[in-house]
């Protein structure tokens, strides 16, 4: 198994993906970084085309085993099999030997998917329950990330609930947006949220930034009640902290 390990190492290290320090530990060499590009352009170009395609199904958002689940993850994996991993072996003997090496590429393919769907979480939220396979498959994105904790990693929690609220603010926190219309995003970000973790803890980090906003709204309560009346909300979801 050390040679093996030593193989690998030796292998890419000429091919640019590693570098030595000194003391003979291994570091991420400069080609390591245009990969990472290389990946960010790829998930990139599939989200973008898939996007489309997710919103011409029809969802149950409250069964997510009926989902029709996004394939743009998928896609990406296949990518780095089909892809990267023909073109590496050109330079590398055993075929075997290079397996930890795109399990860590599927990681990196697994975390870059997250920041770019998290960069576009509102748009998943506002355009719900016809983004609905992509929520779904940005949670399986999640727990992959996550390993086998069967829960959402703490480093991801805290991104999703920092960007999410920083999208809230720039594009519907601001006198532009009715009330009526925030509150209705602000429903379809708790169904979201609890499709991505049913635990309410993602939920509980961006309910204070939508109360605080609507607490200085005068007709806050009345599109609330208005909002329960009418039939279309849950009680639960339709009380941001701080105006009930």
């Amino acid at each position: 198994e050390e040679e093996e390990e030593e193989e690998v190492r030796r292998c890419l290290s000429e091919l640019g993906w590693i570098v030595k320090r000194e003391g003979g530990e291994a570091a991420e060499g400069p080609m390591y970084g245009s990969l990472c590009s290389a990946v960010d352009r790829c998930v990139e170009d599939v989200v973008a085309g898939r996007l489309a395609i997710s919103k011409e199904g029809e969802d149950d958002e409250d069964d997510e085993d009926d989902d029709e689940q996004d394939a743009s993850l998928d896609a990406l994996h296949e990518w780095n099999r089909s892809v990267l991993r023909v073109f590496l072996l050109f330079f590398v003997a055993e075929k075997d030997i290079l397996d930890p090496f795109f399990e860590k590429i599927d990681r990196v393919i697994t975390s870059r998917f997250v920041k770019r769907r998290r960069a576009s979480l509102f748009d998943l939220i506002r355009e719900y329950p016809d983004s609905a396979p992509a929520v779904v498959e940005l949670r399986r994105a999640l727990l992959l990330s996550a390993g086998s904790n069967g829960s959402i990693s703490p480093h991801d929690h805290s991104a999703l609930v920092s960007s999410l609220r920083n999208q809230l603010t720039t594009r519907l926190l601001h006198a532009g947006a009715s009330t009526s219309q925030i509150i209705d995003v602000y429903i379809s970000a708790v169904r979201v949220l609890r499709r991505l973790d049913p635990t309410d803890a993602l939920t509980d980090g961006v309910r204070g930034a939508v109360g605080d906003y609507l607490r200085n709204r005068p007709d806050a309560v009345r599109c609330i009640v208005a909002g329960l009346t009418a039939g279309g909300w849950d009680k639960r979801d339709a009380s941001p902290e701080g105006t009930s």
